[in-house]
């Protein structure tokens, strides 16, 4: 009697030390996760246009107008440049492209 209650206990107690979840020795850690909370977190900033006028820059980013020195869904605008757009957010620096089909040069008459 006194052994089955013995390996009953034994038993037990192993099915609870494999009961952990296997984890992949070969996978670097928390790099997967912290790449995904950092994408999840930031804002995406969407150049959309830039204007370059004598009376100063504007641009559209993410559907809002801006100048220098507005904000955008946390990020400050430092600099508009003829199809480019430069941030600065939480201490980093963003820069913002335009893509090459949608630049247009203004002609001055």
């Amino acid at each position: 009697m006194m052994s089955r209650v013995l390996l009953l206990i034994i038993g037990l107690h192993a099915g609870l030390v494999h009961a952990t979840p296997l984890v992949d020795p070969t996978r670097p850690q928390n790099t997967r996760q912290a790449v995904a909370d950092e994408a999840m977190s930031a804002p995406r900033y969407q150049l959309q246009y830039v204007a370059i006028r004598p009376s100063g820059a504007a641009a559209v980013i993410n559907g809002a107008r801006v100048r220098v020195g507005d904000t955008v869904d946390g990020a400050r605008v430092e600099s508009i440049q003829p199809g480019r757009v430069r941030l600065r957010r939480a201490g980093k620096w963003v820069d913002l492209r335009m893509q090459y089909s949608s630049i247009r040069r203004e002609i001055s008459r």
